[in-house]
């Protein structure tokens, strides 16, 4: 028992350091873990487990477009703020952000829903049209990216730095 609790204090204390640098952002974390579990209620385990296979991947792609959106904001607030006000600043991007990010759960399950019925009448043409990998097997994940990223653009709530977010996850499908 001594031992058991030895061990338990050694790794509490290791892991001590990590948690404490992982706080910074951890509002990004919380607020992607909570827009990942609502998107999955609304979308339906089916269709959340094939756009993202898991819950941490749709929060990693989640943290990632916050943080692009907030700098993207931050960038033009600059930009069009002449006061030196932090508060205004902050304020600005405040808005910003939400006004990028704030509808992008519907255009999301829009998008599912589209690549769902889309890929229904022929999985393996599907398949080789959106995929990206050897196996094709990215191709409803990399479908409702391109739906969504049309329709958002289609009610201009993004701008250019949010589909830059994607660079570097291989080649997008071609259209037709």
């Amino acid at each position: 028992m001594k031992k058991a609790w030895i061990a338990a204090v050694a790794v509490a204390l290791v892991a001590l350091p990590a948690t404490a640098t992982a706080k910074h952002h951890s509002g990004d974390f919380k607020n992607a873990a909570k827009y990942c579990k609502s998107l999955r209620t609304e979308m339906g385990v089916d269709l959340f487990k094939a756009t993202y296979k898991n819950k941490g991947q749709c929060v990693k792609k989640r943290v990632q477009e916050l943080r692009a959106a907030r700098r993207a904001a931050l960038k033009s607030c600059q930009q069009e703020l002449t006061t030196k006000s932090h508060a205004a600043l902050r304020q600005c991007v405040k808005s910003k952000v939400a006004t990028e990010t704030g509808d992008d759960d519907e255009a999301v399950v829009n998008a599912a829903k589209t690549c769902a019925a889309e890929r229904q009448p022929d999985p393996a043409a599907f398949a080789v049209k959106y995929g990206t990998n050897e196996n094709h097997r990215n191709a409803f994940g990399k479908c409702v990216s391109q739906h969504a990223a049309e329709s958002g653009d289609d009610n201009g709530n993004h701008n250019g730095e949010k589909n830059g977010a994607n660079e570097g996850q291989g080649p997008q499908p071609e259209q037709p």
